[in-house]
């Protein structure tokens, strides 16, 4: 909830980063893919019990979410599949880290299946108010896709301490 109270704020700063980014010559679709194969590692990392690492590539996925976004405003190449494409990507990124975490097993299989069941009714919630029609952006809940994966890193640096 904290970042969507600045994300107009965000989107228009975040052009320069786009037209910095731009110039490498990867499209807004190119970062998202790039995000994804990101999450993908970090599940690997974490079913391998690399915390630290994964913590890493959990960051990368999300700058990389960050900048097909920067990168589509500033070359004005926001478009509707671009918009779906990223954001079954996060839930995709969301999927890698949970199979993860189960197939590390340092969490209960069960907590897993909730916290992912969880993420995803929040997207098919929004995803149904918006195509009703009468809701533009249905930005509302607890936490979005930052804070979230913000819960996850602090779970995954305190998790080695907390489950020796």
């Amino acid at each position: 909830m904290f970042l969507s109270k600045v994300r107009s704020q965000y989107e228009q700063q975040s052009k320069l980063i786009g037209k910095y980014l731009s110039k490498f010559g990867i499209s807004p679709d190119g970062f998202t893919m790039l995000g994804t194969c990101c999450g993908l590692i970090a599940g690997i990392l974490l079913w391998h019990q690399y915390f630290l690492w994964a913590v890493l590539m959990i960051v990368l996925s999300g700058l990389a979410d960050m900048a097909d976004g920067a990168v589509a405003r500033f070359l004005n190449r926001q478009h509707p599949f671009g918009t779906v494409f990223d954001r079954v990507n996060d839930r995709y990124v969301e999927f890698f880290v949970a199979v993860g975490y189960i197939g590390s097993g340092r969490v209960h299989p069960a907590w897993v299946m909730f916290s992912l069941f969880g993420a995803l009714m929040a997207s098919y919630t929004r995803a149904c108010a918006e195509s009703a029609g009468k809701v533009k952006n249905c930005s509302v809940g607890i936490m979005e896709r930052q804070e979230k994966a913000a819960l996850v890193i602090i779970g995954m640096l305190l998790e080695p301490v907390l489950n020796p």
